[in-house]
């Protein structure tokens, strides 16, 4: 599964239409620096990448409020 699918479907769910879905789930790639990886498999994601997509897959319903617990924990130096 890329990591486009896998935002949209938990986009879906979170019971988001699917255009909106999809539309929020090309957001959250370009805001983290995953548009480029988007479209490959999650498997092939380095841990860094990985912990972009958690936080992607967190706000792709927009919460109002998120708890976090060391979001930065495993991201690459250059992300942090």
């Amino acid at each position: 599964m890329s990591g486009l699918q896998n935002l949209m479907m938990f986009g879906r769910l979170s019971r988001l239409p699917i255009r909106a879905a999809r539309r929020r789930a090309h957001e959250l790639l370009e805001q983290f620096g995953l548009a480029e990886t988007g479209s490959k498999r999650v498997s092939a994601y380095s841990g860094g990448m990985r912990r972009r997509l958690d936080l992607s897959v967190a706000l792709i319903v927009d919460p109002q409020i998120l708890f976090v617990d060391e979001p930065t924990t495993g991201l690459d130096p250059s992300e942090s």
